[in-house]
């Protein structure tokens, strides 16, 4: 199982201009703040190194939260068929990510079971997103999703789970909207960086490397972290349910 990060079409957390505004105490050589016009191709950082720094920490934030809000992908999460059947239900299999997107072939996404030398796939798989004999549905499909728990029910499973040995599932996750406490923790989280940084070190004339720079350093990174710590998630490792 593997993890791949979001597409480029998908937002980062925060934007060069939200970091911006955490530097308008520092005033330049003519009295305005340092990035009144934001950054730019010319400034130091310019915004493409800034942009990089959201990147790293947009990461961050999905990594220590365990929670995404833009679309990221599995790939290849193995599940074992083996399990109890419900009737009117299938056989539920909760997934490893909570807010799971709709099952959609064309977008990437996939559903394989594992059938041996009679599987339509590579290395024995079936993918149901792409078999038309294979529907979604919770009364009438023979597969359902529970989008926002992220389990995942097969009917067929719990009646021939002497062909249907392993299920493989490539999948999207990730709330669409990034709340303003993320955004705000991302911003800090970056402007926390380059104030601690050597070479994109911003101050006040004459002022380079004061302890008031580390300390607002500190002072953000701890503000972002509180705020980080209310969207934690625990997730259980290696279950089917």
């Amino acid at each position: 199982m593997s993890a791949v990060p979001g597409s480029t079409e998908d937002e980062l957390y925060c934007t060069p201009d939200d970091v911006a505004v955490f530097f308008d105490k520092y005033s330049g050589s003519n009295g305005d703040p340092v990035f009144s016009d934001g950054f730019g191709p010319d400034t130091n950082p310019t915004e493409g190194e800034v942009t990089m720094l959201i990147e790293e920490q947009t990461e961050y934030i999905e990594q220590y939260t365990g929670g995404a809000w833009r679309a990221k992908r599995i790939e290849n999460e193995l599940k074992n068929l083996d399990m109890t059947y419900y009737f009117n239900a299938g056989t539920p299999f909760q997934l490893m990510n909570r807010n799971v997107r709709d099952l959609d072939g064309d977008k990437g996404d996939k559903l394989e079971i594992f059938e041996g030398s009679i599987g339509q796939g590579s290395e024995g798989y079936t993918d149901w997103l792409q078999d038309p004999d294979e529907t979604e549905g919770r009364n009438e499909g023979d597969y359902w999703l529970d989008n926002t728990t992220g389990k995942l029910y097969i009917y067929k499973a719990g009646y021939f789970f002497d062909r249907y040995k392993y299920l493989r599932v490539t999948y999207r996750y990730g709330k669409d909207k990034v709340p303003a406490s993320i955004r705000n923790a991302c911003a800090k989280l970056v402007a926390a960086d380059l104030l601690r940084s050597q070479q994109y070190r911003v101050s006040t004339p004459g002022s380079e490397g004061s302890p008031e720079e580390l300390q607002t350093a500190e002072a953000y990174q701890e503000q972002a972290m509180k705020r980080l710590d209310k969207y934690k998630e625990i997730k259980s490792i290696g279950v089917n349910t």
